[in-house]
């Protein structure tokens, strides 16, 4: 499907909802005479889910969450460099340009929503990078996966856009940790820009997953954060 990245998000928001609909679908089941004890087959079906208590005190983590992801996204956009080394260099001689979802207008970076894209008018845009605290639910139920969460995409197509969605993608992991994952279509390589800008802004290297997922070592990843972005672009 072209250069892609993809992630998972376990949604608080999104799980209670789904919760909610597959309690109501197990009742409407059970009394249609599949239950010879309707309360208590509905007790047993319910402790397989998580306590609402938990759930509530995950969504106040994400909240805040989504403010720290926000912010730094926010500052990753105000400190961007010229140039995008990111992929493989297609567009090193392209300047990196951020709009809105729709590659126009500005991204939208707030403390419940992500939505940017590539810059339209130079045909540097490709598809919308998108996180939603609220989405999912409740319009989208029924598409949520109970053990990996909302499932997400975007082909960015190596255009220079992809620095700030890979850079994105190292932020909402440390803040979300286990209720988000992303795997990428490129290799360890191709995020050695992003890597390297991550650890500049935020003083950070990736979380752990990264290592396991890329199937790379610390040592690989501290030789391409080391390396110099800024001037490469001169010589392309």
């Amino acid at each position: 499907m072209g250069y892609t990245h993809y992630w998972n998000y376990k949604n608080p928001i999104s799980e209670i909802n789904e919760i909610e609909r597959l309690k109501k679908e197990e009742y409407k089941r059970l009394r249609e005479g599949k239950s010879n004890d309707l309360w208590e087959d509905m007790y047993k079906f319910e402790k397989k889910f998580p306590k609402k208590e938990e759930l509530n005190k995950r969504i106040e983590n994400h909240i805040l969450a989504f403010k720290d992801i926000s912010k730094e996204i926010n500052h990753l956009l105000k400190n961007l460099p010229k140039f995008s080394l990111s992929a493989g260099n297609y567009y090193a001689k392209d300047k990196i340009v951020i709009k809105g979802g729709l590659g126009k207008g500005k991204p939208t970076v707030t403390d419940n929503k992500i939505w940017l894209n590539g810059d339209n008018s130079k045909d540097l845009d490709h598809e919308t990078f998108s996180l939603d605290l609220f989405e999912y639910s409740p319009m989208y139920r029924g598409d949520y996966d109970m053990e990996k969460g909302v499932f997400g995409f975007c082909k960015t197509a190596r255009k220079p856009y992809d620095l700030v969605v890979c850079v994105s993608l190292l932020i909402m992991k440390e803040h979300l940790k286990e209720d988000f994952g992303f795997s990428s279509d490129g290799g360890v390589d191709d995020w050695g820009h992003a890597l390297s800008l991550y650890n500049k802004l935020f003083n950070r290297k990736p979380n752990e997953d990264f290592y396991q997922e890329f199937g790379t070592t610390e040592e690989v990843v501290n030789k391409l954060i080391e390396q110099d972005y800024t001037n490469v672009t001169e010589t392309v």
